[in-house]
């Protein structure tokens, strides 16, 4: 009877272990734990819940209330506890924006810069320049965050470069001069983003996409052109897929946010000393 009981601890014990692994087997010591196929799946099902809930719970937000300030003293016990404080919200763009940056870019290039505006002055400053009610939205919103696209990428080859050369190295892979010279034509032939003066620029890339497009027609599309856009459409497209992932970003952190293209670019370009090589496609207010 004792060994029947042993016998019987034992099974119990390793019926156990097979229900916690969640698998039809028996999990070995010496093999590592792998997730089963069912885990696997659940836990893809669960990201995408995740991400449905984000993109359904997202809007325009149309109205702001002011962030309690992170350095106030108020001793009122009827404020909400819950609202972020300034800081916190400033904290947690600044993360949005970071993980935005692994948005896709054409070649990778990353035409764009972005401004993160939050004291009252520039805010105030900003506003002047923005249309109606979007005015307010700047001013009463904890920060808002301007995204410039880079019209002129050709300028930024350097870095670009160095760049390109980082990620050969992770993987492994020797880029000769040749194979740079292929990228930066490329780059330069898509994006008509060339290192020249305006008045010189636009012509060129007028000329290229024009000659292009002929060369199309010609062979009735027998041989594939691509069709090229000009520098600031270029520039636009690329900088709106990063703005895009940004408003995915600021929800899932709990954040509502208000993009806006009605103000004045020449006006913003003023306030913030903004080169003009860069375009204003979109603000956005969180």
């Amino acid at each position: 009877e004792p060994k029947m009981s042993i016998v019987r601890e034992l099974v119990r014990c390793l019926l156990l272990v097979a229900v916690l692994d969640g698998s039809d087997g028996f999990v070995s010591s010496s093999t590592p734990f792998r997730p089963s196929r069912n885990a696997k799946t659940t836990a893809r099902a669960s990201s995408a819940e995740i991400y449905d809930d984000i993109i359904s719970s997202r809007y325009a937000c149309t109205r702001f209330q002011p962030s309690v300030s992170s350095t106030s003293t108020s001793t009122d016990t009827t404020a909400n506890t819950n609202t972020p404080t300034n800081s916190t919200v400033i904290s947690l763009t600044t993360q949005s924006l970071d993980k935005a940056r692994r948005s896709p870019t054409g070649f990778n290039v990353q035409p764009y810069k972005s401004i993160i505006v939050s004291s009252p002055l520039q805010k105030s400053a900003l506003a002047k320049y923005c249309l109606g009610r979007n005015a307010d939205r700047v001013r009463d919103s904890d920060c808002t965050v301007v995204f410039c696209a880079d019209k002129e990428v050709g300028r930024d080859w350097k870095r670009y470069q160095a760049l390109v050369l980082e990620q050969a190295q992770t993987t492994g892979k020797e880029l000769s001069t040749f194979a740079l010279w292929k990228i930066r034509v490329l780059v330069l032939l898509f994006s008509s983003g060339y290192p020249l003066p305006r008045i010189l620029a636009s012509p060129i890339s007028f000329c290229v996409r024009l000659g292009t497009a002929i060369l199309s027609a010609l062979t009735r599309r027998r041989i594939l052109i691509p069709s090229l856009s000009n520098a600031e459409t270029w520039a636009t497209k690329n900088t709106m897929l990063m703005a895009s992932t940004f408003l995915n970003g600021v929800a899932a952190r709990g954040l509502e946010s208000s993009p806006m293209e009605g103000f004045n670019a020449g006006g913003v370009r003023k306030v913030l000393g903004i080169p003009r090589r860069f375009s204003i496609p979109m603000i956005i207010s969180v």
